[in-house]
């Protein structure tokens, strides 16, 4: 695999374009991306337990607090109350854009064994915008545990510097498989 230095940052709801765009231009299964941590780069499914860690350290430092927030829920979604069937599961990504976070606060939780409320309470929505507690849980609100591993110049965009996002969208790189044309390195 060839690492570009390309570095796309946050794709949000241009993930499906930009995932034709390289399709066409690499070939399906040619590329794929990954994340620079220290002098290494990690695909997808080694880099998602850094994300998921930070979440972990924020829990267990905050415990009390969030014992009882998340109490006041019968479960989180992020960008569509679609997501609370992805469950545990990060492959299911059912809408037009990536919604990692609410999957990572649920892992936390089971390995925590904190609970949500009963299913009367409502949804907690994780994004930035929201205007619940949920807006805490936001990647781009929470700090990332690492903050050596995000690389720099850290990107900026809607999320926080030092932040999960931050970790996430920073460390990003386009990777294509050496049997890629010449032409399009």
């Amino acid at each position: 695999m060839v690492v570009l230095e390309k570095r796309p940052s946050y794709l949000g709801k241009k993930r499906d374009a930009f995932t034709s765009d390289m399709n066409e231009k690499y070939g399906k299964g040619n590329w794929d991306f990954a994340w620079k941590v220290g002098d290494d780069y990690w695909p997808f499914k080694k880099a998602i337990f850094l994300y998921e860690g930070a979440y972990f350290v924020e829990m267990l430092h905050e415990f009390d607090f969030w014992n009882g927030v998340l109490q006041e829920y019968s479960e989180c979604y992020d960008n569509n109350v679609s997501n609370v069937a992805s469950g545990l599961d990060y492959s299911k990504q059912e809408s037009e854009s990536n919604h990692y976070q609410d999957i990572a606060v649920r892992r936390c939780m089971l390995l925590l064994g904190l609970k949500f409320g009963d299913s009367s309470k409502p949804l907690m929505w994780t994004r930035h915008n929201s205007e619940d507690d949920g807006s805490y849980l936001s990647p781009g609100r929470i700090k990332f545990h690492r903050p050596d591993l995000i690389e720099q110049p850290e990107l900026t965009g809607w999320w926080e510097s030092g932040s999960v996002e931050s970790f996430w969208q920073s460390g990003k790189h386009l990777r294509i498989k050496e049997k890629a044309s010449e032409k399009h390195l």
